[in-house]
């Protein structure tokens, strides 16, 4: 039988020193932190691209909604602009809930070139930063 040193065990023939598999553990330990913390600093910044295109999403169909109102009301009203070159309107639904932000909607009354007094400039808008996500 042949006597081994304190530092090193036999391993099939070969000297291998006490402790390497727990510093081989580590190693992998590390390198598996280092992943896990990148894969969480990616996930972290889809997470926050994904609620802001939510919002922009929300607030671009809320800003259509404004113009479908706006529509609606060249269509039904006897006088859109409501005696006013310019009518400037913000809709809240429901009223001061705070739920959906403020669309802000303009209407333009036809201009003095359009024959027919039919054509009316529609604009609407809504800030993405007031949008709330659920």
């Amino acid at each position: 039988m042949e006597l081994v040193s304190m530092r090193t065990q036999k391993l099939k023939g070969k000297k291998v020193p006490k402790g390497l598999a727990l510093v081989i553990v580590l190693a992998i330990m590390i390198c598996l932190s280092i992943i896990a913390g990148a894969i969480l600093i990616v996930a972290r910044g889809h997470y926050h691209a994904t609620g802001s295109q939510i919002k922009h999403t929300k607030a671009f169909y809320l800003a259509e909604a404004g113009v479908q109102w706006a529509l609606w009301r060249c269509r039904t009203a006897a006088d859109p602009t409501a005696g006013s070159p310019f009518t400037h309107t913000d809709i809240e639904d429901p009223p001061d809930s705070g739920y959906h932000p403020p669309i802000t909607i303009s209407i333009t009354a036809p201009q003095a070139g359009d024959p027919s007094g039919t054509i009316y400039h529609i604009e609407s808008s809504v800030d993405p930063g007031q949008v709330r996500i659920k």
